[in-house]
């Protein structure tokens, strides 16, 4: 179910028309649409991302993975991904597969995919990350499994 986030009938026929806000309710939760900004970096415990191509319905990103962190277990609902390895060696978990990556391999995530992004090493983990979609969210996330206690 989509809804406007505007009570006002000129700015909710502009955001009808643009498609650029949109207030989602998934699960009881609600997420109002991030529009990314190029060069925007995203700080995590993690590592971070910086946000180095914004398309209408794609955006890329490099993902920094600090030694001996993990992204979430989590999965998207109105988007996939594509990510590449630029630098180290993540493991990744894919539904129920574990499998550890190296320099220039990717990864398809496809929505609704459990996933997970994992450095077990003592050096930084970098992926080029395309996400695909018509909603790219940053609250774009249901998480599982989670160290930093996001859930």
């Amino acid at each position: 179910m989509v809804v406007l986030i505007s009570d006002n009938f000129a700015e909710k026929e502009k955001l009808k028309k643009d498609k650029i806000f949109v207030l989602l309710y998934f699960i009881g939760i609600k997420m109002k649409k991030v529009k990314y900004i190029l060069n925007e970096v995203g700080e995590r415990p993690w590592g971070m991302w910086k946000c180095i191509y914004v398309g209408d319905k794609y955006i890329s990103k490099i993902i920094t993975v600090n030694p001996h962190s993990s992204l979430s277990l989590q999965l998207h609902n109105f988007r996939k991904e594509h990510w590449v390895v630029i630098k180290g060696n993540p493991v990744v978990t894919l539904g129920n597969v574990k499998k550890e990556y190296s320099f220039g391999q990717s990864i398809d995530i496809p929505v609704k995919t459990k996933h997970r992004l994992e450095n077990l090493t003592d050096d930084f983990v970098e992926i080029l990350e395309i996400q695909i979609g018509d909603v790219l969210d940053e609250n774009d996330i249901i998480r599982f499994e989670d160290i930093y206690n996001r859930i």
